[in-house]
């Protein structure tokens, strides 16, 4: 079965794969932290050039503006996502590479407020579950695969 990513790789540029791994955390008042969702992945493959970026800042921009991320800060992570790809892309082990896997992980933080009940900051925090899925924001612009199981299946194709 063809990756549902194939749509997007190039014949003649360098494609990459990005999975955007987020873990949600409540910080108590007293400093610790609580894993409050399960980790939410989602992923975009766009193929080298200013075009394909432009894919990626919508995707991206999407999800990371429902974890009320600044846009100065969505810009930000979504140049530094690129550059590293680039990094990646110019090793010499992955010159020969058509496709470059790329990881980005965020932590999305809720502080509980002094004063505040831990239930109240639970109630108001940021959650995976309260966001809508991906593919209800932006349907033309790529597919999701919730389990990221072509993610891997790709990744362990291009490091062989």
């Amino acid at each position: 079965m063809p990756s549902i990513y194939e749509f997007n790789l190039s014949d003649t540029k360098k494609s990459y794969l990005f999975e955007f791994r987020t873990k949600f955390i409540l910080q108590r008042s007293g400093g610790a932290e609580v894993v409050i969702d399960n980790e939410e992945r989602f992923h975009a493959c766009v193929a080298e050039g200013k075009a394909s970026y432009r894919n990626l800042e919508i995707l991206a921009g999407y999800k990371l503006d429902e974890y009320r991320m600044p846009d100065h800060e969505i810009e930000d992570l979504i140049e530094d996502a690129i550059d590293l790809a680039r990094q990646l892309s110019s090793y010499p082990e992955h010159t020969s590479l058509g496709v470059i896997p790329v990881v980005v992980s965020i932590d999305v933080c809720t502080v509980q407020q002094e004063g505040e009940e831990l239930s109240a900051a639970t109630h108001r925090a940021i959650r995976a579950r309260r966001n809508l899925a991906l593919n209800s924001h932006v349907p033309a612009v790529g597919k999701i695969n919730a389990n990221g199981a072509d993610f891997r299946a790709l990744c362990a194709a291009v490091a062989v």
